[in-house]
């Protein structure tokens, strides 16, 4: 998580990414995410555990 960034202020280092627009990240790599959250434009639905 960058600093400044939105993600910054509600994710911490530790926390794990479950979703990411409603598709788990359990075999999604790095990459297919930065994508899919590009492809969602201003609203993107991430489930975090903490």
């Amino acid at each position: 998580v960058e600093n400044g960034t939105m993600c910054s202020f509600y994710m911490s280092p530790g926390d794990a990414v479950l979703q990411v627009v409603g598709r788990s990240t359990k075999a999604m790599t790095v990459e297919r995410a930065k994508n899919l959250i590009k492809q969602a434009g201003n609203a993107v639905e991430i489930i975090i555990k903490k």
